[in-house]
């Protein structure tokens, strides 16, 4: 529940970051480093990918039913009979 709000989070700071840097690239501004803030863009979307990806596995692992699987049966394998011909007398 909580991850989507977190992995939203970040991509908002990451456009947010972006925004700011097309703003310091069209007025030339060296205090604001627009290569900088693709870099923090860059890193914020990959941690909301990151957490967007985990979501699954920490709700499975928090309810206890990570390597449960009920829905699996068991593969049983089955030996076949030899066909052998039979030669008339």
């Amino acid at each position: 529940m909580y991850h989507k709000i977190l992995a939203d989070g970040f991509f908002s700071i990451a456009s947010i970051a972006i925004l700011v840097s097309i703003y310091s690239w069209s007025i030339d501004d060296i205090f604001l480093a627009s290569a900088q803030w693709l870099q923090v863009a860059t890193v914020m979307l990959l941690v909301a990918i990151y957490i967007k990806m985990n979501t699954f596995d920490d709700e499975a692992i928090l309810s206890g039913t990570f390597h449960k699987k009920t829905d699996e049966k068991k593969i049983t394998v089955k030996r076949r009979r030899k066909l052998t011909s039979k030669k008339k007398k």
